[in-house]
Protein backbone atom coordinates (compact mmCIF):
# COMPACT_ATOMS: atom_id res chain seq x y z
CA UNK A 1 0.00 0.00 0.00
CA UNK A 2 1.33 3.55 -1.09
CA UNK A 3 0.60 6.75 0.72
CA UNK A 4 0.83 9.76 -1.03
CA UNK A 5 1.43 13.11 1.08
CA UNK A 6 0.67 16.58 -0.51
CA UNK A 7 2.72 19.02 1.49
CA UNK A 8 1.58 22.46 0.48
CA UNK A 9 4.25 25.13 0.39
CA UNK A 10 3.93 28.79 2.00
CA UNK A 11 5.73 31.53 0.36
CA UNK A 12 7.46 33.01 3.18
CA UNK A 13 9.36 36.62 3.62
CA UNK A 14 12.46 36.94 6.13
CA UNK A 15 10.36 39.79 8.06
CA UNK A 16 7.20 37.46 8.52
CA UNK A 17 6.38 36.35 11.90
CA UNK A 18 4.44 33.77 12.35
CA UNK A 19 1.18 33.71 15.02
CA UNK A 20 0.17 30.49 16.42
CA UNK A 21 -3.11 29.58 15.52
CA UNK A 22 -5.19 26.32 16.40
CA UNK A 23 -5.84 24.47 13.16
CA UNK A 24 -9.65 23.31 12.33
CA UNK A 25 -10.50 19.90 13.35
CA UNK A 26 -10.46 17.41 10.53
CA UNK A 27 -13.74 15.88 11.01
CA UNK A 28 -16.44 16.94 13.50
CA UNK A 29 -18.70 14.23 14.48
CA UNK A 30 -22.57 15.78 14.06
CA UNK A 31 -25.34 14.46 16.17
CA UNK A 32 -29.12 15.25 14.50
CA UNK A 33 -31.89 15.34 16.75
CA UNK A 34 -35.56 15.60 15.55
CA UNK A 35 -37.64 17.93 17.36
CA UNK A 36 -41.01 17.98 16.40
CA UNK A 37 -43.27 15.03 14.13
CA UNK A 38 -46.74 13.82 13.87
CA UNK A 39 -47.28 10.61 16.43
CA UNK A 40 -47.22 9.11 13.84
CA UNK A 41 -43.80 8.52 12.67
CA UNK A 42 -40.91 7.56 14.79
CA UNK A 43 -37.89 9.19 14.73
CA UNK A 44 -34.38 7.83 14.17
CA UNK A 45 -31.03 10.22 15.17
CA UNK A 46 -28.06 9.74 13.38
CA UNK A 47 -24.94 10.61 14.22
CA UNK A 48 -22.10 10.87 11.60
CA UNK A 49 -18.88 12.42 10.82
CA UNK A 50 -18.26 15.29 8.42
CA UNK A 51 -14.82 16.11 7.00
CA UNK A 52 -13.21 19.73 6.94
CA UNK A 53 -14.14 20.99 3.80
CA UNK A 54 -13.07 25.17 4.44
CA UNK A 55 -11.63 27.75 6.25
CA UNK A 56 -13.74 31.34 6.80
CA UNK A 57 -12.95 34.44 8.59
CA UNK A 58 -14.94 37.13 10.22
CA UNK A 59 -15.13 40.28 12.16
CA UNK A 60 -17.26 40.17 15.12
CA UNK A 61 -18.36 36.96 16.37
CA UNK A 62 -20.26 34.49 14.26
CA UNK A 63 -22.85 33.71 16.42
CA UNK A 64 -24.61 36.67 16.31
CA UNK A 65 -25.30 39.19 13.53
CA UNK A 66 -24.53 41.18 12.12
CA UNK A 67 -21.52 38.97 10.35
CA UNK A 68 -19.00 40.24 7.87
CA UNK A 69 -17.51 37.50 6.45
CA UNK A 70 -13.76 38.65 4.59
CA UNK A 71 -13.67 37.61 1.46
CA UNK A 72 -9.83 36.63 0.19
CA UNK A 73 -7.81 39.03 -1.63
CA UNK A 74 -6.64 36.47 -4.05
CA UNK A 75 -7.16 32.95 -4.59
CA UNK A 76 -4.52 30.86 -6.39
CA UNK A 77 -4.25 27.58 -8.23
CA UNK A 78 -0.76 25.75 -7.08
CA UNK A 79 -1.07 22.58 -9.00
CA UNK A 80 -4.23 20.47 -10.20
CA UNK A 81 -4.83 19.40 -6.86
CA UNK A 82 -4.27 22.45 -4.68
CA UNK A 83 -4.54 26.16 -3.97
CA UNK A 84 -4.05 28.96 -1.27
CA UNK A 85 -6.17 31.81 -0.60
CA UNK A 86 -4.79 34.70 0.67
CA UNK A 87 -6.97 36.97 3.72
CA UNK A 88 -5.58 40.23 4.66
CA UNK A 89 -6.01 42.94 7.12
CA UNK A 90 -7.94 40.96 9.63
CA UNK A 91 -7.40 43.76 12.45
CA UNK A 92 -10.70 44.72 12.69
CA UNK A 93 -11.56 48.63 12.59
CA UNK A 94 -13.15 48.82 15.79
CA UNK A 95 -11.12 48.00 19.17
CA UNK A 96 -13.99 46.26 21.22
CA UNK A 97 -14.05 44.06 17.75
CA UNK A 98 -12.07 40.73 17.18
CA UNK A 99 -11.52 38.60 13.97
CA UNK A 100 -12.73 35.10 14.40
CA UNK A 101 -12.16 32.14 12.70
CA UNK A 102 -14.89 29.26 11.39
CA UNK A 103 -14.04 25.82 10.56
CA UNK A 104 -16.78 24.59 7.65
CA UNK A 105 -17.49 21.06 7.11
CA UNK A 106 -19.32 18.69 4.26
CA UNK A 107 -21.75 20.31 3.18
CA UNK A 108 -25.07 18.09 4.50
CA UNK A 109 -24.17 19.61 8.33
CA UNK A 110 -24.58 23.25 8.86
CA UNK A 111 -21.99 22.53 11.79
CA UNK A 112 -19.75 25.12 12.68
CA UNK A 113 -16.72 25.73 14.39
CA UNK A 114 -15.19 28.83 15.32
CA UNK A 115 -12.78 30.64 18.10
CA UNK A 116 -10.98 34.24 18.00
CA UNK A 117 -8.00 34.95 16.16
CA UNK A 118 -5.16 36.38 18.39
CA UNK A 119 -5.03 39.96 18.95
CA UNK A 120 -1.78 40.16 16.91
CA UNK A 121 -2.89 38.59 13.94
CA UNK A 122 -2.86 40.41 10.41
CA UNK A 123 -3.22 38.30 7.90
CA UNK A 124 -3.43 34.17 6.79
CA UNK A 125 -2.91 32.16 3.94
CA UNK A 126 -5.32 29.01 3.59
CA UNK A 127 -4.23 26.38 1.95
CA UNK A 128 -6.32 23.46 0.59
CA UNK A 129 -4.91 20.37 -1.13
CA UNK A 130 -7.72 18.25 -2.84
CA UNK A 131 -6.11 14.33 -2.75
CA UNK A 132 -5.59 12.31 -1.97
CA UNK A 133 -7.62 13.51 1.26
CA UNK A 134 -8.62 16.88 1.70
CA UNK A 135 -6.22 18.69 4.05
CA UNK A 136 -6.36 22.40 4.94
CA UNK A 137 -3.51 23.86 6.40
CA UNK A 138 -3.76 27.79 7.75
CA UNK A 139 -0.72 29.98 8.54
CA UNK A 140 -1.34 33.43 10.85
CA UNK A 141 1.29 36.01 10.42
CA UNK A 142 1.92 39.61 12.73
CA UNK A 143 3.03 42.68 10.52
CA UNK A 144 6.06 43.36 11.99
CA UNK A 145 6.39 46.60 13.92
CA UNK A 146 8.86 48.81 11.93
CA UNK A 147 9.95 51.11 14.80
CA UNK A 148 12.12 54.21 14.07
CA UNK A 149 10.49 55.07 10.54
CA UNK A 150 8.34 58.22 10.25
CA UNK A 151 5.80 57.91 7.80
CA UNK A 152 5.50 59.79 5.05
Amino acid sequence: MFVVLCVTSFRVNAEDRFVDVPQCPKFLTVQQKITSINDAWVPVGSDRQWALSGVGFSVGNPEYPPLFLLMPREERSLSKNSSVAFFDNLRPAKDDEDAWISCYYHTNTDAILTRKLPKNVMRCEVAYTMRPLREVVVRCFETPRQQGKASR
